[in-house]
């Protein structure tokens, strides 16, 4: 059996420590908090659920990139990603995550059902 790989780290950021997860060198998750309480609470959840089996080791090297950019939007010198990323659930959580991407930087939006 073939175990994935997946990779983490952590950086802080206005919002409070974010955890980065990233697979090969594409990011596929971003969550509030540190790793240590996401990976019982959400992570083995999510991973069974979508990419089991799975081992995930800590590489701050490999998410320096999105680190860097995620830090410059939080200055305010970035108002876009170049980051790759990919979109990992259902079909239905992927159209609201798709619907997100379009909102322009700076503006809000409302969503009707």
């Amino acid at each position: 059996m073939t175990v994935s790989k997946l990779f983490y780290d952590e950086v802080d950021s206005p919002l409070g420590t974010l955890t980065l997860l990233a697979k090969d060198r594409t990011l596929i998750r971003v969550d509030h908090g540190p790793f240590l309480t996401n990976e019982q609470h959400i992570y083995r959840k999510w991973l069974k659920k979508y990419l089991l089996p799975t081992e995930i080791i800590y590489d701050p090297d490999l998410l320096s990139d999105v680190k860097k950019e995620l830090h410059e939007y939080f200055i305010g010198s970035r108002t876009s990603f170049t980051v790759p990323f990919q979109l990992i659930g259902t079909t239905f959580q992927k159209r609201v995550l798709e619907a997100l991407l379009k909102v322009p930087f700076g503006e809000v939006k409302t969503y009707q059902y």
